[in-house]
C-alpha cells in the first residue's frame, strides 16, 4: 500500500446539527457541550423560573444551576450562548433567586447568585447589565435581607469587572 507521506490525523467530525430537546423546544436553544451532550436553555429557564413553586423540588433547581455553572466553563457551550442567547437566562436566574428567598434556602440563593455573577462575567456588557439590574430588583425587594451583603458584594464586583 502506497502512502503519500501525510501522517496527520483525520479532521474531527463536524458537530451534529442542533436538534430539539425531548420537550420539543427550539433546536437553536439546545447548545452543545464539548463532552458531546447538549443543554436546552428553554428547559433550564423553565426549571429556574419555577424555583419558588412548592411543586419544584429544590434539588432539581440546584442540579440545573450546577449544570449551567459547569457548562459556562465549556467553550463549546459558551460561544453560542454569547452569540445568540446572552440574555435568555437573566429573568429565570432572577426568579430562581427570588424562589430561593421564598423558600428561605440560603444554599440555593448562594448558588443562584454565584451562577448569575459567573454568567454576567461570561457574557459581558450589555447583557451583564441587564442581568445585574434584574437581580438588583430582586435584592431590593427585601426578600434576601439575610443574604443581602454577600450577594450584593459578589454582584457588584462582577458588574464593576464586566463594565470596567
Amino acid at each position: 500500500m502506497e502512502s503519500d507521506g501525510d501522517t496527520s490525523p483525520p479532521p474531527p467530525p463536524a458537530p451534529a446539527p442542533p436538534r430539539a430537546c425531548g420537550a420539543g423546544h427550539r433546536a437553536s436553544h439546545s447548545l452543545p457541550t464539548s463532552a458531546g451532550g447538549r443543554v436546552c436553555l428553554s428547559c433550564a429557564a423553565a426549571l429556574l423560573s419555577s424555583a419558588g413553586a412548592a411543586s419544584t423540588p429544590s434539588h432539581h433547581v440546584a442540579h440545573a444551576l450546577a449544570s449551567l455553572s459547569l457548562a459556562l466553563a465549556d467553550p463549546a457551550f459558551l460561544a453560542p450562548l454569547r452569540a445568540a442567547h446572552p440574555r435568555l437566562l437573566a429573568a429565570p436566574l432572577a426568579e430562581a433567586l427570588a424562589g430561593a428567598a421564598a423558600r428561605r434556602d440560603a444554599a440555593l440563593a448562594s448558588q443562584a447568585s454565584d451562577l448569575a455573577a459567573d454568567l454576567a462575567a461570561a457574557v459581558g456588557a450589555p447583557a451583564a447589565s441587564e442581568l445585574v439590574a434584574r437581580l438588583a430588583r430582586v435584592l431590593s425587594s427585601g426578600s434576601l435581607v439575610k443574604h443581602l451583603h454577600t450577594v450584593r458584594v459578589r454582584l457588584l464586583a462582577t458588574h464593576i469587572f464586566v463594565l470596567g
